[in-house]
């Protein structure tokens, strides 16, 4: 997935990219960070580690939607 900016690479681009080291059958493909979330909540085993790399953006997106706004 990618997050809300037009400077990031599309899920596709990705792909593509680690295509070499990563069976293509285990990449979930999405364009939105929430749909990307719930798919990995819902495939994921108990055991797994789930593991969210890329820019602060990307990484920002997905703690909002683990504990919430950041407090000021």
């Amino acid at each position: 997935t990618r997050p809300d900016s037009e400077r990031s690479a599309t899920s596709t681009e990705l792909a593509e990219t680690i295509g070499d080291i990563i069976r293509p059958e285990s990449i979930y493909l999405s364009s939105d960070v929430e749909d990307a979330y719930r798919e990995v909540c819902t495939t994921a085993d108990r055991d797994d580690l789930i593991v969210v790399a890329g820019s602060l953006y990307l990484i920002g997106a997905f703690r909002k939607l683990l504990v919430g706004e950041l407090a000021q």
